[in-house]
């Protein structure tokens, strides 16, 4: 993850459009993946201290996810689900 969030260690080619995300660090980012077979769009949040395993552990998975990166000001843009609704 750092190599994109570190600005020393992220290719000029992708600087300025990561500017935001660099400037908020790990701490200011959501990851988040998208809830198949859900009603509506919503959204479960991806624990960054946990593998990739572990996260997707008890969610339905469909061909490749998608993970989006989210600045954490932007959460309330998403219908998140809470730890009781995982399946």
């Amino acid at each position: 993850m750092n190599v994109y969030l570190d600005p020393k260690e992220c290719e000029p080619l992708y600087q300025d459009k990561l500017q935001y995300y660099q400037s908020a660090g790990l701490r200011g980012i959501l990851l988040m993946l998208k809830a198949e077979q859900k009603q509506g769009t919503r959204f479960y949040q991806l624990d960054t201290s946990l593998t990739l395993k572990d996260n997707l552990k008890e969610k339905t998975v469909i061909e490749f996810p998608t993970i989006y990166v989210v600045l954490k000001d932007h959460k309330d843009a998403f219908d998140i689900l809470g730890p009781g609704e995982s399946q």
